[in-house]
């Protein structure tokens, strides 16, 4: 039951990718701006930080940095799957969205790391620096 509890925000996060892919499908005659602005520019980043943070405070593994890659994967196949198959082209800027939530989490698992090994001038150091 541990370890089912540890992937539990995991899960949540593709079961949220999964409910935001069904609105977009379903709502395709409103602007996809405004959805765009909202899932790219605000959700996505605070759930991959806040995801990659609480995971690296739980989990002493070193599997934790493929979390990175696994975020960054997912939301390329969201991108693909909603704005580009309604383009109807691949551009290599989702390459470049993957990269960058990679690197979000990248920092939550950093910032989650120097938490956990109680170094808190140095973590205070890290984040007002950031």
């Amino acid at each position: 039951m541990n370890k089912v509890r540890r992937f539990i925000p995991i899960i949540i996060f593709i079961l949220y990718l999964v409910v935001l892919e069904i609105y977009f499908w379903n709502n395709t005659d409103q602007c996809g701006l405004g959805f765009g602005m909202i899932t790219h520019g605000s959700i996505f980043p605070i759930l991959v930080f806040v995801i990659s943070l609480i995971y690296s405070l739980t989990t002493k593994s070193k599997k934790k940095y493929f979390l990175a890659l696994l975020f960054g994967i997912l939301i390329m196949i969201f991108e693909v799957t909603t704005y580009e198959l309604l383009n109807g082209s691949i551009n290599l800027s989702v390459i470049l969205l993957g990269l960058i939530y990679s690197v979000v989490s990248l920092i939550g698992i950093f910032l989650g790391n120097l938490r956990k090994n109680n170094k808190k001038s140095e973590f205070m150091f890290t984040l007002f620096s950031l």
